[in-house]
């Protein structure tokens, strides 16, 4: 599978150098980035995808950016599931506190980038607050992470109920997202 993917990013990065117009490579380029958490390269290509637009590609654009808001969608989920694992396996002792931090902290730190990301990332006409939604989640999920750290080295409740309350709150603008993505995305589509 690594393999694939290996030669479709070949095979993209040399469409893209081959022609330079063409929107497609870059947009397919975005997704593999993305996928791979590679969020930097990701926001790059969709640059240059959109620079390189014309005519009619307005709706194929849209399309690979509603992609890009899939896959950021799949990975704040899993990364607020990690973050309550990471709890829960500690609160059981089945995590040492030092790995339940570990743990937190990659997850805080894939936050971070998702947060980066998706501040980053131009959204085409009329998915801003949806982007904005899936903004404020990975935003709150990087408060989350940091409050669990802050309850890993103190031991104290009420860091432990901020981090709660954060990862919840999370979890509602992630569903509110999805809910509003798959609306707007099944208005288009008629």
């Amino acid at each position: 599978n690594a393999g694939k993917i290996e030669e479709a990013e070949k095979a993209y990065k040399s469409a893209a150098a081959t022609s330079a117009k063409a929107s497609i490579p870059h947009r397919r380029l975005a997704r593999l980035y993305a996928l791979r958490g590679r969020f930097p390269a990701a926001i790059d290509e969709m640059k240059k995808a959109k620079e390189a637009l014309t005519g009619d590609g307005g709706q194929e654009f849209a399309d690979d950016y509603v992609s890009l808001l899939y896959i950021a969608d799949s990975a704040l989920s899993d990364l607020l599931a990690r973050l309550q694992s990471a709890k829960k396996e500690f609160a059981g002792g089945a995590k040492t506190r030092e790995d339940a931090f570990k743990e937190t902290g990659e997850q805080k730190k894939r936050a971070a980038e998702l947060a980066a990301f998706l501040e980053g990332l131009a959204s085409p006409t009329g998915y801003a607050p949806i982007q904005g939604l899936y903004s404020q989640c990975a935003s709150l999920a990087v408060q989350s992470a940091e409050s669990s750290l802050t309850f890993l080295e103190r031991q104290m409740e009420s860091d432990d109920a901020e981090a709660t309350v954060l990862r919840v709150e999370a979890l509602k603008q992630l569903g509110e997202a999805g809910k509003r993505l798959k609306a707007l995305n099944a208005r288009k589509q008629r």
